[in-house]
């Protein structure tokens, strides 16, 4: 029985090494390596040299391409807050004028949180920049649950993606 568990640890470390391989290879080669980004929308690629069994071309991958209505929201955003409101002040002003958010809550008339707008914020994408692999999932040792803890720098996989880029590079300057 010991042998089966020290077996499928190192399956499971050795899978988690080739699951990050393939991502980090979707990254450099502009694909999009999953989620949800506000401002984008995922357009899949189809592989006309392969089929499904119903006869329909595979998908390949995806690509993220900007969406139009979602983008000019987050243009809105930075500019609101280049010019002098805080993320609250922002929050309040996109949920008193009923703007769409980034995770609509059924329900709520008023999803936009502080928290919202500072992701996007902070989000260099919207600047035409990917920067993946920050963090790690490690186990505690005490609790035995995984937690995420920053990658250094030098694992970080930078990307310029000039085709997803939504606001200025003097509106990001202007806000950061």
């Amino acid at each position: 029985m010991a042998t089966h568990g020290i077996v499928d640890s190192l399956y499971i470390r050795e899978l988690g090494k080739k699951t990050h391989r393939g991502l980090e290879g979707k990254v450099l080669n502009h694909l999009h390596h999953g989620g949800r980004v506000f401002g984008y929308r995922s357009v899949p690629i189809e592989d006309p040299e392969k089929r499904d069994q119903y006869g329909r071309a595979t998908i390949a991958g995806a690509r993220l391409t900007v969406d139009d209505v979602q983008a000019k929201t987050v243009r809105r955003i930075f500019s609101l807050y280049a010019s002098g409101l805080s993320l609250k002040g922002v929050t309040k002003k996109l949920n008193s004028e009923r703007v769409q958010s980034s995770v609509p809550r059924k329900g709520r008339e008023q999803s936009w949180a502080p928290s919202s707008i500072r992701v996007i914020l902070h989000n260099e994408r919207y600047r035409g920049v990917l920067t993946w692999s920050l963090t790690k999932k490690v186990r505690n040792p005490e609790s035995g649950k995984h937690i995420r803890r920053a990658r250094p720098k030098s694992e970080w996989t930078r990307v310029d993606m000039p085709e997803q880029r939504i606001v200025s590079e003097q509106l990001w300057k202007a806000v950061q």
